[in-house]
């Protein structure tokens, strides 16, 4: 059994807030994962199964990652005698692609977290560890939060102005909550400068209505077999309070992983699987489909052979090109009720292209009188932009939305996203 955990600690500095126990039954693997994780995490690595319930038991872990093929048992069994002892552990499965299927069939039943094809890299270890740990964390303040609420419940015989205390105290916490759930989402977001290097120019309009979001917008690319891939991804989650932007945050990280992971580079294909993922995910007893509850747009950009690929569910893109703008419309029907509903759009483009992906919380709905816009008449602005510099654009595109709404009254998420090529 190989244990490693920093026994001292010179400063504050140095502390190690997180443990994670890693489970394999290949030193090598062990070896590496403790020699590019020991400073960050305190780790705990052992070859036997039998073992880590021992770690286990004397240490403070917060993350479990096991190797899937195991001689004593796989993976899945250990998390299943595990789980019932340590409820709140996260867990992430390392398994080659021959045992996908088993491990879906397995999330719902010991919860895992994530699961990671083999072999890993650094990035992606070091990525879907981060995340965890801010699920893990985000996690114990909102049990936190209802342990304040049960505290509260002995003293409902105090006096008035006890109880309004408490009341504001715990507003303050909940506020506090959903700031942090605020941060972290833009935390999430693509960087300026990372735009910046994909696009010879571009603007982003990105308005919460609240603190946290429905919208998201997410930005990856690939080297595959010498072919240089961009992708944009813009979702949309119809949820009640946080749900929609929690909801967001999983569409966000499943699109990653369907990109880097499974290489998928077909704007479509990314979209089937991800109604699939998300379907199986959010499935309930009576077998309740996401419907309209999710709207997302693809856009894959292949560098080298100047082409573009877009599908879109419930969204739209605008394309200006060749002096013309014209709507490629994204399909209205829910995918995962009609099979073949996601269709490709595909195009060549033999000079500058721009595009622009929207979603529509600040569009009307079919035949409502408003002065808000439509697909019409926002395609109508866009070119009488379409000549104008991306920063003009986007100061004129954000005035005449902000113009549409009643008493300039923000009516919902919205996102608007101009790129050039």
């Amino acid at each position: 059994m190989e244990l490693t955990a920093e026994p001292e600690v010179k400063s504050k500095k140095e502390v190690k807030k997180y443990s994670i126990l890693y489970v394999d039954d290949e030193k090598s693997n062990l070896r590496v994962f403790k020699s590019l994780f020991k400073k960050l995490f305190n780790v705990y690595t052992t070859e036997h199964v039998w073992e880590a319930f021992e770690i286990l038991k004397d240490n403070p872990i917060q993350l479990v990652i096991t190797d899937q093929r195991m001689p004593e048992m796989t993976g899945t069994e250990f998390l299943e005698k595990m789980i019932p002892d340590y409820p709140d552990m996260i867990t992430i499965i390392l398994t080659g692609f021959t045992d996908i299927e088993v491990i879906k069939r397995a999330v719902n039943k010991v919860g895992i977290y994530k699961y990671i094809t083999k072999p890993w890299d650094f990035g992606e270890m070091k990525t879907t560890i981060d995340k965890a740990m801010e699920s893990y964390q985000l996690k114990q303040d909102n049990l936190n939060l209802v342990g304040q609420l049960q505290d509260m419940n002995v003293g409902l015989e105090s006096t008035v102005k006890e109880r309004t205390k408490e009341l504001s105290d715990l507003n303050d916490d909940l506020t506090k909550s959903i700031n942090f759930v605020g941060k972290l989402q833009n935390s999430m977001l693509p960087k300026p400068e990372k735009l910046e290097r994909k696009f010879d120019d571009h603007f982003v309009i990105y308005k919460p209505k609240g603190i946290v979001s429905q919208d998201f917008y997410w930005l990856g690319g690939i080297d595959l077999r010498g072919q240089q891939f961009t992708f944009l991804a813009l979702l949309e989650c119809k949820g009640e309070g946080l749900i929609g932007s929690i909801q967001s945050f999983i569409a966000d990280s499943l699109v990653n992983e369907i990109v880097q992971a499974r290489k998928i580079i077909n704007a479509d294909d990314i979209l089937q699987f991800l109604f699939i993922e998300l379907n199986e995910m959010f499935s309930s007893d009576d077998n309740t489909k996401l419907g309209g509850k999710v709207k997302a747009s693809i856009v894959s950009i292949d560098h080298i052979n100047e082409k573009l690929n877009f599908a879109g569910v419930g969204h739209d893109l605008l394309i200006y090109h060749e002096e013309d703008l014209f709507v490629v419309q994204g399909t209205d029907e829910d995918p995962s009720e009609k099979k073949g509903a996601i269709k490709k759009y595909s195009l060549k483009y033999t000079e500058p292209v721009q595009f622009y992906m929207f979603s529509k919380g600040f569009m009307k709905e079919p035949g409502e009188e408003s002065d808000l816009l439509d697909v019409a008449s926002f395609s109508e602005l866009v070119t009488e932009l379409a000549d104008k510099p991306f920063d003009e654009q986007h100061i004129a595109i954000e005035q005449k939305i902000t113009g549409s709404f009643k008493n300039n009254e923000q009516v919902d998420d919205y996102t608007v996203l101009g790129f050039k090529l």
